[in-house]
């Protein structure tokens, strides 16, 4: 388990001069709703690892790189924090895409693809598989897709489920 402040090393700057940890695990609740989005299941979880527990027919985990596959419909990221400007762009081409980032309002490529989005959850704080405190920054789940009712339905219970505007 990680300490809180290797935790605030995801969001602020480098602590003590270390490399922040960039394989958080989704917790069981944000798989649950993403199960219920997709009952057929997740396809492909591009960022993957040795101790994930998110269920994918397809896993990609380092030194494999999940930005360079294609992408196809039910495609589940928790991609590296340090890295978003490159994974967020990639959720938003296609549909059927559900991407898990910090939020991040001040950045102009964060803003592009959430006004992309056909939903977007605002998630409540939560810890992440794992760890002992709630992530130290403000998390949403980005929607790529169809299934607007299957997300508000699943999303509703974990924090405040809207349209960017």
């Amino acid at each position: 388990m990680r300490s809180n402040k290797a935790l605030r090393s995801f969001f602020g700057a480098r602590v003590g001069g270390q490399n922040r940890p960039q394989d958080v695990n989704t917790p069981q609740h944000i798989v649950d709703a993403i199960s219920w989005v997709w009952p057929e299941g997740i396809a492909l979880d591009p960022c993957s690892n040795a101790t994930s527990i998110v269920p994918a027919a397809r896993r990609i985990i380092l030194p494999e790189d999940g930005l360079v596959v294609d992408w196809p419909d039910r495609t589940y990221a928790n991609p590296p924090f340090g890295a978003l400007k490159e994974w967020l762009p990639k959720g938003a081409q296609f549909y059927e895409h559900l991407i898990l980032a910090p939020v991040r309002t001040h950045r102009v490529w964060w803003c592009s693809a959430a006004v992309r989005t056909s939903h977007i959850c605002w998630l409540r704080p939560f810890a992440f598989l794992g760890e002992k405190q709630t992530f130290p920054a403000p998390l949403a789940m980005f929607y790529f897709g169809t299934r607007t009712y299957e997300f508000e339905r699943a999303f509703m219970p974990l924090g405040y489920v809207g349209m960017w505007i």
